[in-house]
């Protein structure tokens, strides 16, 4: 329950606060907690920590990519299907350029919801 309160926190910080002089001076916590959120055992938690990385994708672009390829092959799948999910209702949605199954050990990860920079 108390880490499901967190992710939704994280979500009303990314969602709301401005990105210039305050959460970019807090970038590297503001990843770790959306870490542990997507990754999170609660149901709740790990809804809200997706759905933070889906607006962090848009304030950080760099962070998130790096943040994406950290997490294992069952939760960037659920974030780019929250991401599709989402699809119909953003203004400027990009459908995600993602490959299944994840490419092997060595490969290109390009498979980040939001396109992936190499």
């Amino acid at each position: 329950m108390a880490r499901a309160k967190m992710a939704s926190y994280i979500f009303v910080l990314v969602s709301i606060y401005p990105f210039e002089g305050v959460l970019d001076r807090n970038a590297s916590a503001v990843d770790s907690y959306i870490q542990q959120c997507v990754a999170d055992a609660g149901v709740d938690a790990r809804v809200a920590g997706r759905k933070s990385f889906l607006i962090w994708q848009k304030l950080a672009p760099e962070n998130a990519q790096n943040l994406f390829a950290m997490l294992d092959y069952q939760a960037q799948k659920a974030i780019i299907e929250e991401q599709d999910k989402q699809g119909g209702q953003e203004a400027g949605y990009q459908a995600p350029s993602a490959s299944y199954p994840p490419p092997k050990q060595g490969g290109n990860r390009s498979s980040f919801p939001g396109g992936g920079q190499s």
